[in-house]
C-alpha cells in the first residue's frame, strides 16, 4: 500500500468513526433535548426573555445538527418572535404556542421531516410574521 492509499484508507475510518459519535449523538439528544425544552421553560417562567432567545438558539442548532429538523426549525420561530417583538413578553399567548409546538413535536417523536409537525411550523412562522408585521422565511 503506497502512501497515498494509507491516507484515503486513514481519512475512510476517521469519517467512520465520526459518523458513529454522531449517530450515538442523535441516539442521546432525547435526553438532551427534554433538559433544554425543560430550561426553557423555566427561563419563561422567570421571564428571562434573554435565556430564553439563547435556549431558542442552541435547541435550533443542536436540534438541526442531531435529525430533529421540525424541532430546529419551531426554536428559530421562537427566537426570531422575540427579537423582532421587542416589547412581546413572555406570558403572551404566541409564545406559548411556539414552546407548547416544541413540546408537541418531541413529545410526539416528529423527528426528520415528518409530515405532521410541518403545519405546526409553517403556523409558527405566520405566527411571527402577524406579530411582527412583515415576512419571515422559515430558514
Amino acid at each position: 500500500m503506497d502512501k497515498m492509499d494509507q491516507i484515503l484508507a486513514l481519512a475512510d475510518e476517521l469519517v467512520e468513526r465520526a459518523e458513529k459519535v454522531l449517530q450515538e449523538a442523535k441516539k442521546d439528544y432525547g435526553n438532551t433535548l427534554q433538559e433544554d425544552l425543560d430550561a426553557l421553560d423555566a427561563a419563561v417562567a422567570s421571564d428571562d426573555r434573554e435565556k430564553v432567545v439563547n435556549m431558542a438558539y442552541q435547541i435550533k442548532g443542536r436540534a438541526g445538527t442531531l435529525g430533529w429538523p421540525l424541532v430546529s426549525a419551531a426554536a428559530n420561530a421562537l427566537a426570531k418572535l422575540l427579537e423582532r417583538c421587542p416589547d412581546m413578553a413572555l406570558d403572551e399567548e404566541s409564545v406559548a404556542v411556539h414552546t407548547d409546538t416544541l413540546a408537541l413535536l418531541f413529545r410526539d417523536g416528529m423527528d426528520g421531516e415528518d409530515p405532521r409537525g410541518q403545519p405546526l411550523v409553517r403556523a409558527l412562522y405566520k405566527i411571527v410574521e402577524k406579530e411582527s408585521g412583515g415576512e419571515e422565511q422559515t430558514a
